[in-house]
């Protein structure tokens, strides 16, 4: 086979992996798209080449080359959760509601709705 020079449509004669690892990158961005759209942060695909000369004797004669695919999504962040500072140093929260730490749990709730009924002995 011919020696050719490096360009970026022959890459992949070099590594046949590669645009096969590029169309993945791209699937895990599109769906983080779909799955995220109200996020406006960029995503990245980046495609490193770096260039090592290989020269022990001062003179360049070997290139090592290497491919580095890099994807950067933004950060995946939850809502804020309500919970308490405990005195054992843990953190409650409502497992009903975790927005409101203050609404009442489902037994109080109950206790609270039975306390208002009259009695039926009255």
């Amino acid at each position: 086979m011919p020696r050719v020079p490096l360009t970026i449509t022959n890459l992949a004669e070099l590594d046949p992996r590669l645009p096969e690892a590029v169309a993945a990158e791209l699937r895990t961005i599109c769906c983080d798209l779909q799955d995220r759209p109200g996020v406006s942060a960029s995503r990245k695909l980046a495609l490193t080449l770096t260039f090592e000369p290989d020269a022990p004797e001062g003179t360049v004669d070997i290139v090592n080359v290497k491919f580095k695919l890099a994807t950067s999504l933004p950060a995946k962040e939850s809502p804020a959760y309500q919970m308490r500072p405990h005195g054992d140093g843990s953190l409650l929260f409502h497992t009903a509601n975790t927005d409101d730490l203050r609404a009442p749990t489902l037994m109080q709730a109950a206790e609270d709705a039975h306390d208002e009924t009259p009695d039926a002995a009255e």
